[in-house]
């Protein structure tokens, strides 16, 4: 499991990435990193090249750009799972009225899930570094499964939003 949610992880964190590097080529706002006043005001901050800077950014493990918006993506793959599954229970109870504030509950669980599987003494960290030497087959067969994961957590909890709909 730890493994697993380890891998779902990892290729979050490198589609954000290759997704930044994507949008960097269309990115109209990186034309005025060239302009002078731009390249003068980097120099004085010590930045030859802010575009490689900003990729830096983006790719750092410890605290990067990428690697916050993987977290919160696990953070909201475990809310979409728990609030499918509580609308599949509304919708199979037929609770016509319900407290939505036994969701807030989610939210700290949620967190300690993350935070055991993921980030405590920073095991995800070990991990990637096992998950850069895989084969390029292997890779691909996991992005794939990452992929279906994370479509498959979205799909199941607007299907079950759909069922509780329907429960009378």
């Amino acid at each position: 499991m730890i493994r697993f949610w380890n891998l779902i992880y990892y290729f979050a964190y490198k589609g954000d990435y290759k997704l930044h590097l994507l949008i960097n080529k269309i990115n109209p706002l990186l034309w005025f990193y060239s302009l002078n006043y731009s390249k003068r005001r980097f120099a004085k901050m010590g930045i030859d090249n802010p575009v490689e800077h900003l990729n830096k950014s983006f790719k750092n493990l410890d605290n990067g750009i990428s690697s916050f918006r993987a977290g919160a993506l696990m953070i909201l793959l475990i809310i979409l799972l728990c609030s499918g599954i509580g609308f599949i229970f509304i919708g199979l109870l037929k609770i016509r009225y319900y407290n939505s504030n036994i969701f807030i509950l989610v939210l700290p669980l949620t967190l300690l899930f993350n935070y055991l599987l993921l980030f405590r003494k920073n095991l995800y960290i070990s991990y990637f570094k096992e998950f850069e030497k895989m084969d390029t087959s292997e890779k691909k067969k996991w992005a794939l499964i990452s992929l279906i994961t994370i479509l498959g957590s979205f799909i199941f909890s607007v299907c079950s939003f759909i069922f509780m709909n329907y429960r009378v």
